[in-house]
């Protein structure tokens, strides 16, 4: 078993009890929000306790009603389930698309559901550079880039586009209309677009291409996590917009009872209290700036990107693995390595998220330590 995860390829972050260490744990890995939920998880274990010991409602309709009235959106075409994860899986297995076609730097979950169901994937790398602070890194490590524009090809039927927004892992956003104009651009009858959208309400949602008057067509699918912004990656919660039809498919392959009564209070109460949860994180946006000045003023570079983390450049190259236990054994502070979004050299990077600016001070000196810092940093010289 790797010691990293459930088992061999495991790329995600998220510390899960293994490996161990003897100092206190503080995950950098993850990126939900750290203050957990603004509503109380004790009112609603309380409030269900009866509803425990039946059946949960059918099919989460509930839970669906109260989340389309938050997104005002049709509730037809809205399906909650257990975790965005779970809803992609069962997506790519109930449309089975011709190909996925994955634009890269992407949540490794859609490679493997491709892989799952036997689905050529058609991967699409960065051609474009990202801006960095803090040091000239050469172009070759800095090309993360989507650039939607370069692609110059056409769909065909039966094709499936995959795009994060914001990009996972290094917070790059894409306006709606650039998305919009992608479609316009090289989609064709038969063809979609799913647009994943897990850290949209971290950004006010102003990127969204769901809600009240935006132009989502019969093509398009938008899925959402509410484990991220409620901080509950316990409880698995999230949604995905598409047709009608293809959500009734979806449901029915699900089963009635694919979410719990647990779950489904859970979206209830964050429907009520969205507003109020991406405004508490605001304060983490401002240690967010403050940790990125300071790591660029050291010499180290980053990019700012938008979404609860932060996309540093640390030059540890094919030391990272041992770099990064090492670390979490000497000091409790775990790691999230950028390797498993596709682009190459993602071992040069750490993607740090939100639960890193609880403890801001902890975080840098760990990071900064020079006996943790490689003799070269390429782009920098000696360090």
């Amino acid at each position: 078993m790797n010691d990293q995860g459930p088992g061999p390829g495991w790329d995600h972050g998220g510390w899960n009890g293994n490996p161990r260490t003897d100092m206190p744990v503080l995950d950098t890995s993850t990126t939900v929000n750290p203050f957990g939920p603004s509503f109380s998880l004790e009112e609603i274990l309380s409030g269900i306790r009866e509803e425990m010991s039946r059946y949960p409602v059918p099919w989460g309709r509930d839970a669906t009603e109260a989340v389309s009235r938050r997104f005002g959106v049709p509730g037809d075409g809205l399906l909650f389930g257990p975790g965005a994860t779970a809803l992609l899986y069962r997506w790519v297995e109930t449309l089975r698309p011709q190909r996925l076609v994955l634009f890269e730097p992407i949540f490794s979950e859609f490679g493997r559901a491709a892989a799952c169901f036997g689905i050529p994937v058609l991967r699409v790398p960065p051609v474009d550079v990202l801006s960095f602070k803090g040091v000239n890194l050469p172009d070759n490590l800095r090309r993360w880039k989507i650039d939607l524009s370069a692609f110059r090809e056409r769909l065909r039927p039966g094709d499936q586009a995959v795009i994060v927004n914001p990009v996972n892992p290094t917070g790059q956003e894409l306006s709606a209309e650039s998305l919009l104009d992608f479609w316009e651009r090289v989609g064709v009858p038969g063809a979609g677009l799913l647009v994943d959208e897990s850290f949209q309400d971290f950004i006010g949602n102003r990127s969204s291409v769901m809600g009240p008057g935006r132009r989502i067509g019969p093509a398009w699918t938008v899925l959402r996590s509410l484990t991220k912004i409620t901080g509950l990656p316990g409880i698995r919660t999230g949604c995905l917009l598409t047709d009608p039809v293809l959500s009734g498919l979806i449901r029915d392959r699900m089963g009635p009872w694919s979410t719990g009564a647990l779950e489904q209070a859970v979206a209830i109460a964050w429907s009520r209290s969205a507003e109020e949860e991406a405004g508490r994180v605001q304060a983490l946006y401002d240690v967010r700036k403050q940790f990125l000045e300071e790591w660029t003023e050291a010499g180290r570079g980053a990019f700012e990107g938008v979404g609860p983390f932060l996309w540093l450049h640390t030059g540890w190259g094919n030391g990272a693995r041992d770099l990064q236990d090492r670390i979490f054994r000497e000091t409790g502070v775990y790691l999230r390595i950028g390797n498993g979004f596709g682009p190459g050299g993602g071992e040069n990077f750490l993607r740090v998220g939100f639960m890193a600016f609880r403890e801001p001070v902890k975080v840098m000196e760990t990071l900064l330590d020079r006996r943790y810092l490689p003799d070269t940093v390429p782009g920098r010289g000696k360090s």
